[in-house]
């Protein structure tokens, strides 16, 4: 064989090596191909669900905002902004978000899922909401071909560079009446994903390759601040990603992986002892909620091959722009436990997880966490009602 040949036939084999190379392991976390088992939350338990809000540079150290919901007595919920500046040994309550939030407008969703915004957070004006030029109220009425019908939105993401610039998931509500004559609100949700480029006047069809509202309410995209026109939602068929500003859509890596529903812990021996009675259970796993569903997307700042996916089965991680991910350990793996998560803008390698009654930290980049606050804590020693707004 010639050496100019032998090089290239030596070349072709050292590519189909390296292609069926196996995806490299997780230096922290499990990859999603190995198999977890989740544990359920009880159904009929309120939980706080704390987030963080905001992380500001303040001297030597951040000043940490959160906010969390507390159930009244009457059934109702407060919700609570509270800030650390002593990581969590402390915390002084706010009397509403951080006020350096107030740098751009700032937009909310309220309980009947209207659309407001504000420069202030004090003064807040509802969006007039027209699609495609027309009035909501018509839209819904067309689309519904109902009298009583409503648009609702739920907001996705605000673009970082441009805060006029915004997204959401809309829906169209109307009561309906079962055969009782009790009247229950009955969502229609829009498929796909709206833009709006006048702070939420005037929406219009960003992407029709992204989900809606989820069958469990959620709307997400996730928006790179490094470059915007990287963006992460749920497709149809799964994760995807785009890097033209949402014109071309691809599926991530490992996206087959991600996408399998998650087995239950103790699912399989409760439907064998139903068997053994010779009783069948009315649905069988997989169920709707055991499906992957989207809940927060965050990115590193200046690293857009550095993000995260806040899901119902856990965190996620991709180093390498979404190619390969790793399941990182917060924990007891509990479904729907994991809700949010928050990269430090000034100091990248600390990630924030909020879970449904904690909020943890990492200073690594999520491969250990310890505890930054503990609503259990925290309302043991300060009961709901008291007057104390500072615990210690």
């Amino acid at each position: 064989m010639a050496p100019r040949a032998f090089l290239w036939t030596a070349l072709a084999l050292a590519g189909s090596c390296l292609l069926s190379l196996p995806a490299p392991e997780c230096m922290c976390g499990r990859r999603p191909s190995q198999i977890v088992y989740y544990e359920l939350e009880p159904a009929d338990v309120h939980f706080p669900g704390p987030t963080v809000v905001q992380v500001l540079p303040k001297g030597p150290g951040n000043v940490v905002h959160i906010r969390f919901e507390m159930a009244r007595p009457d059934g109702s919920t407060e919700e609570v902004f509270m800030h650390t500046t002593d990581e969590g040994r402390s915390w002084v309550k706010d009397f509403g978000p951080p006020t350096a939030a107030f740098s751009r407008p700032i937009y909310r969703t309220t309980e009947d899922n209207t659309l407001e915004r504000s420069i202030d957070g004090r003064e807040w004006r509802h969006a007039e909401i027209r699609i495609d030029g027309q009035d909501s109220t018509e839209f819904s009425r067309r689309v519904s071909q109902r009298e009583d019908a409503r648009m609702e939105v739920q907001l996705a993401a605000v673009d970082p560079k441009d805060s006029a610039t915004i997204y959401a998931c809309l829906s169209v509500s109307f009561a309906a009446r079962r055969r009782a004559g009790v009247a229950e609100k009955m969502p229609l949700n829009l498929p796909g994903l709206y833009v709006s480029h006048d702070g939420g006047d005037n929406w219009a069809l960003f992407s029709s390759a992204l989900r809606g509202l989820s069958s469990q309410g959620h709307c997400v995209l996730g928006i790179s601040p490094s470059n915007p026109s990287i963006m992460v939602g749920h497709g149809t068929a799964g994760v995807v990603i785009t890097r033209d500003g949402g014109r071309t859509w691809q599926p991530v890596g490992d996206q087959a992986d991600l996408e399998k529903p998650a087995p239950l812990r103790g699912y399989a021996k409760a439907r064998a002892e139903l068997e053994s009675k010779r009783r069948t259970p009315q649905r069988d796993w997989p169920f709707d909620w055991t499906q992957l569903v989207l809940l927060k997307v965050a990115f590193h700042p200046d690293n857009d091959n550095v993000m995260y996916l806040a899901t119902n089965k856990g965190l996620y991680r991709t180093e390498d722009a979404a190619k390969t991910w790793c399941l990182l350990d917060t924990g007891s793996p509990t479904l729907f436990d994991v809700g949010d998560v928050y990269v430090d803008p000034y100091n990248p390698s600390k990630v924030f997880v909020g879970t449904s009654t904690k909020i943890l930290v990492s200073d690594d980049s999520g491969c250990h966490f310890r505890v930054l606050f503990d609503w259990e804590d925290y309302n043991e020693r300060r009961p709901f009602g008291s007057g104390n707004p500072t615990v210690r």
